[in-house]
């Protein structure tokens, strides 16, 4: 089932989005070509320290509410090392987000 942009973004963009889930693709088409990707610095912490992306100033149209985000796996299944890992991960990088929001 095809996903679509909040109504937030679609209504400021002016323009056309494309939504992409592959983040090596993402990463790839945003260094290499005039794109400009919306999204959080965490997605990219990794990329932005090592200089190959750059954060840029927020525009006035972006989406300044709030969002859940949840990590979900199977009862039935133990995890792997590396999703043990992932989940660690995502734990940490939106635990540093709530801190910085609310250090503001």
């Amino acid at each position: 089932m095809p996903h679509s942009a909040p109504a937030e973004l679609l209504d400021e963009s002016g323009g056309v989005i494309n939504l992409i889930e592959d983040f090596d693709t993402l990463i790839h088409v945003t260094r290499n070509s005039d794109a400009v990707w919306l999204t959080s610095t965490y997605a990219v912490a990794d990329e932005i320290a090592q200089g190959t992306l750059a954060k840029l100033s927020k525009p006035a149209a972006v989406y300044e509410g709030h969002f859940t985000a949840a990590i979900f796996s199977l009862d039935r299944s133990s995890p792997s090392p590396l999703a043990k890992l992932m989940k660690q991960s995502l734990r940490h990088r939106f635990n540093s987000l709530v801190r910085d929001h609310a250090a503001g």
